[in-house]
């Protein structure tokens, strides 16, 4: 989905090179990845009013990450956030 949004053809093609450019540089990756869940909960309390394909677009960032432990760690820390930023987005 995000692929789709940013205009994105080749989505193996930037994945491969994303992913060789984290394996030469681990903290990228990290920086990539706040970055892409900042920009996406921006975009979605903007644009956005359904939070039901939030945690499709949440996946396919966490597909640049190594490991499965570190893919399911993030994705509840990214969980979490969205979850206040459901709740801090209803209330308003």
């Amino acid at each position: 989905m995000l692929w789709d949004i940013a205009g994105i053809d080749d989505v193996e093609y930037y994945k491969d090179q994303l992913a060789n450019i984290f394996k030469k540089e681990p903290k990228l990756r990290d920086l990539f990845l706040e970055t892409c869940a900042s920009g996406l909960f921006s975009f979605i309390s903007n644009y956005r009013t359904d939070y039901s394909d939030i945690f499709e677009d949440l996946v396919s960032i966490a597909e640049f990450i190594d490991s499965e432990d570190e893919r399911e760690e993030w994705l509840k820390y990214k969980k979490s956030d969205l979850r206040s930023l459901t709740i801090e987005t209803t209330e308003d």
